[in-house]
């Protein structure tokens, strides 16, 4: 499966291009375990709700907050943005 390319500013950048860059380690977006437990709480609900496979939903989200979380000063807000912004690459196909 590809993966969409997602830089710093979410949207801008074409889907559906080959990820060129290295593995992403999930875990360094987290700054603790409370941050964690609430990306894991998201990723379970957007699995529950598009029906979409966990590893594809779990790629995408952590790709998507990867971008989010450089420019991000609530952090908090990151969890509800990041499903909102997947979401809507859902409903448009990942045009």
């Amino acid at each position: 499966m590809e993966v969409p390319v997602i830089g710093p500013n979410p949207g801008v950048d074409r889907l559906g291009e080959k990820n060129k860059g290295g593995s992403m380690d999930p875990d360094s977006l987290h700054e603790n375990e409370e941050q964690r437990k609430q990306h894991l709480r998201a990723i379970q609900i957007l699995i529950e709700e598009v029906g979409r496979p966990e590893e594809e939903i779990t790629r995408l989200y952590y790709l998507i907050l990867q971008g989010y979380e450089k420019e991000a000063k609530i952090k908090s807000f990151l969890p509800i943005i990041t499903i909102k912004k997947l979401k809507e690459m859902i409903r448009k196909g990942f045009e």
